[in-house]
């Protein structure tokens, strides 16, 4: 009993520096910047920036994926459609998302968990 209350504790105090007030006014940019900061300090590392870059993209293209693979087809067809013409852009992608009435920051927070799991614990296939 209380080991389990003890992991409830060490989870809750691991996602409580992302609920804090103060990263209410931080762009997605940075909040994935800072994210990756903190699970490189966590695995113990000292990595260059380019590499830090290199996990935030991956980071980013996970979550992208999953809320592609999210949306119904006419919607990411919309989407392929733009980029085909041109006329992609975040706003428009954003506009899409909300269009399909799914909760991307629940997509988002679900991909960071595995992402970070699969950081910490060395899986190759993040």
């Amino acid at each position: 009993m209380v080991e389990d209350e003890t992991r409830a504790v060490s989870a809750g105090a691991q996602t409580a520096s992302f609920e804090e007030p103060d990263l209410t006014g931080l762009t997605q940019d940075q909040l994935i910047d800072l994210f990756v900061n903190n699970l490189v300090e966590e695995k113990g590392q000292n990595i260059s920036e380019t590499e830090k870059q290199q996990i935030a993209d991956d980071l980013k293209d996970a979550v992208m994926t999953e809320i592609l693979m999210s949306l119904p087809d006419y919607l990411v067809n919309k989407i392929n459609d733009s980029f085909e013409n041109g006329t992609a852009s975040e706003e428009m992608i954003e506009a899409v998302v909300e269009e399909s009435g799914i909760d991307a920051s629940k997509i988002a927070e679900k991909v960071m968990i595995k992402f970070r799991d699969d950081y910490l614990n060395n899986k190759e296939e993040m």
